[in-house]
């Protein structure tokens, strides 16, 4: 029984030493050149199995497809068959799109898109105006404060103390600081003072610039809004009554002095028929 244990221990332990060692790959045996150059590249196993899960899954396909069509209902109907038919057997879908709509309402729809707009770019330039307006007394960035159209107008009570005037003594500031319309520092002021004014003039700074780039940002966007509504405006023009041409390049009467915009060229010029009015 002892001996028999002993055994079995090393068997195990033998087996166990087996599969931890690295096995050689045995490949598959390449096609000699003789069969090569008659029968073509041997196809190994691993080809074998792309072509033949290939194979499956097609033929699983077209089970399910017969099944789906003899289970098929003659009487089934639902609402994509409207814009939908099939071409040699092929279904294609999405034939016909959107429903056609007729030239009143799609001349109703330019319409409320041109009033959207128009909106649109009335509500940029009343807030950019509003941004501008609340930033009246503050320099733009980069701007040059002795251009500034505000003044501080000081009043004296004769000559002699308008040619004694000091106005860096006057408002108890530095020289330096008179071109500065706000958060002027004051003489006396400590180092503590001083590290606060600059900071809280630090955050002034970005506000202004923030608050300028706004504005412009928006009056931008307002003027390129308007040009769309002016696009609609056009085509609306355009498609409605009235018997017109477009003019080409050469034609008399595009342009006053016979240049083009690029409006004018992306959009092009009409001239419309003159009708005798009631």
């Amino acid at each position: 029984l002892h001996s028999h244990t002993s055994a079995m221990a090393k068997g195990d332990g033998s087996s166990a030493y087996k599969n931890a060692v690295p096995r050689r790959t045995h490949k598959e045996r390449a096609q000699s050149l003789s069969r090569q150059r008659s029968l073509g590249l041997l196809e190994k196993h691993s080809d074998y199995k792309l072509r033949a899960d290939s194979y499956n899954k097609k033929k699983s396909a077209l089970l399910l497809l017969t099944e789906k069509a003899r289970n098929r209902n003659p009487d089934e109907f639902y609402m994509a068959m409207q814009s939908s038919r099939t071409s040699n057997g092929v279904h294609v879908s999405g034939v016909g799109g959107a429903p056609k709509r007729s030239e009143s309402e799609l001349l109703l729809l330019r319409t409320q898109d041109e009033r959207y707009l128009r909106s649109r770019a009335l509500n940029d330039n009343k807030r950019a105006r509003q941004i501008r307006e609340g930033l009246s007394g503050v320099n733009a960035p980069g701007a040059s404060s002795t251009n500034a159209a505000n003044k501080h107008t000081i009043f004296v009570d004769s000559e002699k103390q308008l040619k004694q005037f000091d106005a860096a003594a006057h408002f108890q500031t530095t020289k330096a600081a008179l071109t500065r319309t706000h958060n002027r520092r004051r003489v006396g002021e400590g180092d503590e003072e001083k590290d606060e004014y600059e900071k809280q003039a630090s955050r002034d700074r970005k506000r202004v610039a923030y608050k300028y780039n706004e504005a412009s940002r928006l009056e931008a966007r307002a003027k390129q809004v308007s040009s769309l509504a002016d696009e609609l405006a056009f085509h609306k023009m355009v498609h409605s009554k009235g018997r017109k041409r477009k003019l080409r390049a050469g034609d008399v009467g595009s342009t006053g002095d016979g240049a083009t915009t690029s409006s004018q060229q992306r959009l092009g010029t009409y001239k419309w028929k003159k009708v005798r009015r009631k």
